[in-house]
């Protein structure tokens, strides 16, 4: 059985994500979060608030899938259609 959610971000400050491809001193940033940074926030957010690290977080954190954060308003298409 799966379990989906659906999480807000809310963020108190502009945020900028690097792509990793940093040329010139210009460092390019994601249009989006990425999956992975909202997998990070949420278990440092579990562990912070004395959530232990056992077979739950191991299922939630570790097998579980985070899709990317897209902000209001962005629709995802596949790429064969555009």
């Amino acid at each position: 059985m799966s379990t989906r959610w659906r999480i807000t971000l809310h963020t108190k400050q502009r945020i900028s994500l690097g792509t990793g491809s940093e040329k010139a001193f210009l460092t390019r940033s994601h249009p989006y979060v990425p999956g992975s940074v909202v997998r990070g926030a949420l278990a440092a957010a579990w562990v912070r608030e004395g959530g232990e690290r056992n077979a739950d977080f191991q299922n939630i954190f570790e097998g579980g899938r985070f899709s990317h954060a897209f902000p209001e308003g962005v629709a995802v298409q596949s790429q064969s259609v555009v």
